[in-house]
């Protein structure tokens, strides 16, 4: 009996779920062409890309998130203002 896949697949499924759910309370929007994220500078993007940052809590208020096929794939950390101290992602507690 082999339980590692079985876990696997209940882990990955899991996953799938809660990123559905996540992704229907918050917005994700399609971003194309020079992109202010609300800094001194814009960043030129020479695709669309979705700003995935409503639905990824675990960032701060200054990074925004910006993503081609997904959450989990070709992310993008675009950040504004960071001051000494600050992070890109937050560390995880134990």
């Amino acid at each position: 009996m082999n339980t590692g896949g079985m876990t696997r697949t209940v882990l990955v499924t899991a996953l799938l779920a809660g990123a559905l759910a996540l992704s229907g309370c918050a917005t994700v929007t399609a971003v194309q062409g020079p992109y202010n994220p609300g800094g001194a500078y814009a960043v030129t993007l020479d695709r669309q890309w979705s700003d995935i940052s409503a639905i990824m809590t675990q960032r701060p208020r200054n990074v925004r998130l910006l993503s081609i096929d997904g959450p989990l794939l070709n992310r993008l950390y675009i950040a504004s203002a960071i001051e000494p101290g600050q992070f890109l992602v937050k560390p995880a507690r134990r």
